[in-house]
């Protein structure tokens, strides 16, 4: 089972039910994935843990694009501005220039349950 580790606010919305889509670089972690496959989220700064199920998945050249095809909502909610949501992938460690060689992946999502603290 793949497991993610997200930040506190991405991780409280996934488990709301409004982040349905987890953005990524198209790296090999994830080359073997497919709808139907389950995944955990971990949030860093607590461990608690939510578990979904992937619906789909999406490859885009860039963020903009990802961000654009999947809705700026799904992806980031409360950012309504899609330079803002761009700079938020590109500030990830490596995102900037990895995203030019892998492209950018984007994992549709289902919330299973609740976590509970580990």
């Amino acid at each position: 089972m793949l497991i993610l580790i997200v930040k506190q606010k991405y991780f409280d919305a996934i488990k709301a039910g409004l982040k349905v889509v987890e953005g990524r670089l198209n790296g090999s972690k994830f080359k073997d994935l497919k709808a139907g496959d389950p995944i955990t989220f971990t949030c860093h700064e607590t461990n608690e843990k939510v578990s979904c199920t992937v619906t789909a998945l999406n490859i885009y050249p860039n963020f903009e694009t990802m961000l654009v095809g999947e809705g700026l909502d799904n992806m980031l909610p409360g950012i309504i501005d899609l330079a803002e949501g761009v700079a938020i992938y590109e500030n990830f460690p490596g995102y900037q220039d990895g995203v030019k060689e892998l492209g950018a992946l984007a994992i549709r999502i289902k919330k299973a349950h609740s976590g509970s603290r580990a």
